[in-house]
């Protein structure tokens, strides 16, 4: 096992997030604006959002790293399990609030699972979509991981 090996476990893999929202009689607003807003509580430039819905409980997303890519993923309505893994620790987390967020760093693996049938939710990404930052076979990502190529 190489040195940058060892140091994926020390790694950060993935950061929870306080959103700021507003929330009155009328519901809840949730602003996402870029980081030179003083009402922003991102922390990163965003190039990128999307939305996942309509999503099958009993199937998955995700199932992929990326090598370049941070990603911030929210619950808009529902929730869902994120299991992400770097090579070395492996965690199960609950998305479930909309002013809670998960950051989910360069060369972690994802797995979106457990949808409610309600779920709604927003990912940003601070890069554009290129298929080449993608690493969509978990083997080639542990060998990637392995040699050390962590961001090529």
């Amino acid at each position: 096992m190489n040195k940058n090996y060892k140091e994926m476990n020390n790694k950060k893999i993935f950061n929870f997030i306080d959103l700021k929202y507003h929330k009155d009689k009328r519901g809840i607003l949730l602003p996402v604006e870029d980081r030179r807003s003083k009402n922003n509580s991102l922390p990163i430039d965003f190039k990128r959002i999307f939305v996942l819905e309509g999503l099958n409980p009993k199937e998955t997303r995700g199932n992929h790293a990326l090598k370049k890519t941070t990603q911030i993923l929210i619950a808009l309505m529902g929730k869902c399990d994120i299991v992400v893994d770097n090579g070395v620790t492996k965690k199960t987390i609950k998305l479930d609030k909309i002013n809670k967020g998960i950051i989910i760093y360069p060369m972690v693996w994802r797995v979106l699972k457990n949808f409610s049938k309600d779920a709604v939710i927003l990912v940003i990404a601070d890069s554009y979509f290129l298929e080449k930052d993608y690493i969509r076979n978990y083997e080639d990502f542990i060998q990637q991981i392995r040699k050390g190529i962590s961001k090529k």
